[in-house]
């Protein structure tokens, strides 16, 4: 079945850098692209889909036993259908949040 066989590759990975004795950074990307075998009668252009994500973390030790860590991510997700009359689809998203974890 042209369109369960897929081509997927991807490529990713994170790297933390200690900023000074309390401060932790982090940075991570992931990115995935998949091709099918599927081409549409009308078309010389198999499926596709891709995804990218990404964030980036700083994190900091109050007193030894409290982490406070926040954090910023992006996520892209697009999808070209073999069929040009079926539209292209992608949508972007953005996120941030705050962590706390305590220690006792």
């Amino acid at each position: 079945v042209p369109q369960n066989s897929y081509t997927t590759k991807s490529v990713g990975g994170f790297v933390d850098f200690k900023l000074a004795d309390l401060w932790l950074a982090g940075l991570g990307v992931n990115w995935t692209v998949q091709t099918d075998t599927y081409v549409a009668a009308d078309s010389t252009d198999n499926n596709f889909a891709s995804q990218l994500q990404g964030f980036v973390a700083l994190q900091y030790l109050i007193a030894g036993q409290l982490f406070i860590k926040g954090d910023v991510a992006y996520a892209r997700a697009y999808f070209q259908p073999s069929d040009p009359s079926v539209p292209s689809w992608y949508n972007n998203m953005y996120t941030g949040r705050v962590r706390l974890l305590y220690l006792y």
